[in-house]
């Protein structure tokens, strides 16, 4: 027939059960609080646009080491909370070069 487990064994599973089910927790929460990286191949601000409407909140927008130049538009960010928009290099900035306009944002 069937053996009975013992009461310690019982507790002893469910601590694994708990413990493998409170771990998958934290493993999923932690990557909506470290968000993914993105970087943006092209030199305009519509290519910053189109990346940053590819983002999700907490996702690092990195930019190359050159300019971005603006075609009549701006760099919108819209329903995004804690996007962080930052250059690749601290030694090779990169420039948002909006022309004439005296807005970027």
């Amino acid at each position: 027939m069937f053996a009975l487990e013992s009461s310690s064994e019982i507790r002893i599973g469910r601590s694994v059960l708990f413990f493998l089910f409170f771990s998958s927790l934290v493993l999923f929460s932690l990557s909506f609080v470290f968000g993914a990286e993105h970087t943006v191949t092209g030199s305009t601000f519509n290519d910053i646009n189109d990346v940053i409407a590819d983002s999700n909140s907490s996702d690092t927008i990195l930019l190359g080491s050159k300019t971005y130049f603006s075609l009549g538009n701006q760099i919108r960010v819209v329903n995004k909370t804690n996007l962080t928009i930052r250059g690749q290099s601290n030694s090779q900035r990169a420039v948002l070069n909006a022309g004439h306009s005296n807005r970027i944002f």
